[in-house]
């Protein structure tokens, strides 16, 4: 019997993309509920988990998509303006990083979130499965954070006796709780520490990814294994939120340097604004290929000491690549987006809520959803350097798809 994980990445609004390729392997109107009654655990962080959440709500895919990350005045609730700037240490500071720090609300955005989910935003993580007509068709949930005083990963499980959960008192984190935890990114981005429980018992969290679990698919794949789930039943539909990726300037010096990627001296500005994106950021390339190896599947072979590319049944990575094409000779931009359209989508920031930005992050998805070589690509679980082709997985979102749907019913039209 398969045993089917959904998995989402964190990203802001940039999880818009994930809403709409939810829709396009299960169908777009599909209620919440009925879509996720189709796996058997999900696993998500930061704005995957409020996908999750809006799912859990009743929300469709396109509602998510539409009502939530397209909807400037709900958009804006969650990222509200800290009441609490840093005055002149956010001005210097913002200067060597970029933008400001700490500009948004945590607690305003525990207060959206709430009204966004009403009801089951009030349910604590182990009683997620009540909210299924038939809770033995719930799939398990883990959402991530991580714990600003223990300094350690921690995980909302509806599942507390999870062969892989340690024994812990904490007090169960609410849905609202347990999402504001996992998307409160630090620094750069909201003002303070998100808060579980109260009193003696208040613990305090950042986002998931401090923790290494962006994309928190190697997470799932590892509590699948500890139910004792053989590898070969394991399925998994890990989606991301776009990912940038260049050639290195130094290794194509004669391309143009719009497409690749600058390698400027190390030291104090460049340090810092390097650390703080990467903390964030974290590039899923690994944690997929470190969970398809770890669900015992085959990688490619090699013949005359090149690599055979080949697909992965069993293992379907969907994410768009923000990333220039190489046609044999040199780079060049991808269709959709050249010159300043490529510029601008290459530097678009991780909280886009203006509606123009938005618009580009819904362009970046239509265009990666057409499956047009000459556009923009699909993630594979593993590529080659320095010119990015597919060795393992799928290269472009139609093959993704086609493989996902194999395992489920036919979406309704």
């Amino acid at each position: 019997m398969p045993f089917k994980i959904l998995s989402l990445d964190g990203g802001g609004p940039w999880s818009l993309i994930q809403a709409r390729a939810l829709g396009a392997v299960l169908g777009k109107d599909t209620p919440g509920l009925t879509l996720l009654a189709n796996f058997d655990l999900v696993t998500c962080n930061s704005g995957g988990s409020l996908v999750v959440a809006g799912l859990l709500a009743g929300m469709s895919p396109s509602q998510i998509e539409n009502d939530c990350f397209a909807n400037q005045p709900r958009l804006h609730t969650i990222f509200s303006p800290s009441p609490t700037p840093l005055g002149a240490i956010d001005q210097v500071a913002g200067k060597f990083i970029g933008g400001g720090l700490y500009r948004y609300s945590t607690q305003a955005k525990l207060d959206a979130i709430r009204t966004i989910l009403g009801a089951p935003a009030d349910l604590t993580i182990p009683q997620l499965p009540t909210l299924f007509k038939t809770p033995l068709r719930s799939p398990r949930f883990l959402f991530t954070a991580f714990g600003y005083d223990r300094l350690r990963e921690v995980h909302f499980r509806s599942d507390p006796l999870s062969p892989a959960a340690r024994e812990d008192a904490m007090a169960p984190a609410t849905l609202a709780e347990a999402v504001n935890a996992s998307s409160s990114a630090p620094i750069l981005y909201f003002d303070s520490p998100a808060s579980v429980g109260a009193g003696a018992g208040r613990e305090r969290f950042w986002d998931g990814a401090i923790g290494g679990y962006n994309n928190p698919v190697l997470l799932g794949v590892i509590e699948a294994l500890a139910y004792g789930t053989a590898r070969n039943d394991i399925r998994v539909l890990t989606i991301g939120s776009a990912t940038v990726l260049q050639p290195l300037a130094t290794q194509f010096p004669n391309a143009n340097p719009d497409l690749t990627l600058p390698c400027p001296p190390y030291g104090l500005k460049n340090d810092l604004g390097k650390i703080a994106g990467s903390i964030i950021d974290d590039p899923p390339d690994a944690a997929s290929l470190n969970a398809y190896i770890a669900m015992g599947q085959k990688l490619p072979p090699r013949a005359n000491g090149r690599v055979q590319p080949q697909g992965s049944g069993n293992f379907v990575r969907m994410n768009p690549v923000i990333q220039p094409l190489w046609n044999g000779t040199d780079w060049v931009y991808p269709r959709s987006f050249a010159g300043a359209d490529w510029v601008a989508m290459r530097d678009l920031e991780l909280v886009a809520i203006q509606p123009q930005q938005i618009a580009m992050i819904q362009k970046l998805a239509a265009a990666w959803m057409a499956s047009d070589p000459a556009d923009i690509p699909n993630q594979p679980v593993r590529m080659g350097y320095p010119y990015f082709g597919c060795e393992l997985g799928h290269a472009s979102f139609a093959e993704a798809l086609a493989v996902a749907q194999s395992w489920f019913p036919v979406p309704e039209a």
